[in-house]
């Protein structure tokens, strides 16, 4: 059983990739700073996400490798 996903801009229910919704739907949001992913960690370790699982969720809405996003987030003290 997969775990629903939720866009984090307009609340739908999202299907993989989601990244996909994001970029064609909240392109201003897709492509701003990188500040967003702070939040989306933050939040999703907070609903009991492990590290990993947020890391590989962020990754996927964003279309990025998940070292990049640890790197972005550790540098920012966000964990």
């Amino acid at each position: 059983m997969s775990e629903e996903r939720k866009c984090p801009y307009c609340g739908i229910s999202l299907k993989n990739p989601y990244w996909r919704h994001i970029e064609s739907e909240h392109p201003d949001e897709y492509r701003s700073d990188k500040s967003t992913w702070i939040q989306l960690f933050k939040d999703y370790v907070g609903m009991g996400m492990s590290k990993e699982v947020a890391l590989a969720v962020i990754s996927q809405i964003f279309n990025r490798e998940p070292k990049i996003i640890e790197e972005f987030l550790k540098k920012n003290k966000a964990f």
